[in-house]
């Protein structure tokens, strides 16, 4: 009897999902605005978010969006910043189109490219760059140093990247040496 449940457990484990799980989406590149006031041209950029692939939802029933659970911003001679609105992760698999957007605002920055049209936002990816000016470049973020206006964007990149989760068969494997280990104890107790 206790073989039989040992073994409908393992048989679990192995049909279990992959589990949801953090994912850091980072984009990089050369960005032209105004920060609090403060102009500047083409400065090396980078934003991070950080979401989880749990909260991945639909909007406009095609574009895939993750709204991150913390941000950060840094601009070539600026102290790295938040945002402080909401900021999300987004991706349009048919038209192959990604970026970090304010969909509220329609603010943001997307690029182009085929590796995004199988993309469903929950999987480590990339980075996959668009050269010269992206899909899309523009609107006003509220950050922690004041208000950010996009005017332009060249060369940029999109990278996502999840934390190591085990997959099911590992599960089922740990589970299976576990059984082992307690039924050799057992058979050499007698």
């Amino acid at each position: 009897m206790k073989v039989f449940v040992s073994g409908s457990f393992m048989a679990f484990c192995l049909t279990l999902p992959l589990a949801a799980g953090p994912i850091t989406y980072t984009m990089t590149g050369d960005l032209s605005g105004t920060l609090d006031g403060t102009p500047f041209l083409d400065k090396a950029f980078t934003f991070v978010l950080d979401g989880n692939t749990a909260d991945i939802t639909t909007f406009a029933s095609v574009v895939l969006v993750d709204e991150a659970s913390s941000t950060s911003i840094s601009i070539a001679g600026f102290t790295t910043a938040d945002f402080t609105e909401p900021v999300e992760a987004a991706v349009d698999p048919l038209v192959g189109v990604a970026g970090i957007i304010n969909l509220p605002d329609t603010a943001g920055i997307t690029i182009g490219n085929t590796g995004f049209e199988p993309w469903n936002l929950a999987t480590s990816l990339g980075p996959l760059e668009e050269t010269g000016a992206p899909f899309a470049a523009v609107g006003t973020f509220t950050t922690s140093l004041g208000t950010l206006v996009i005017s332009g964007a060249e060369n940029v990149s999109f990278s996502a990247s999840t934390a190591a989760v085990p997959e099911p068969a590992s599960v089922g494997l740990v589970a299976l040496s576990l059984l082992g280990i307690a039924l050799r104890r057992r058979w050499a107790r007698g």
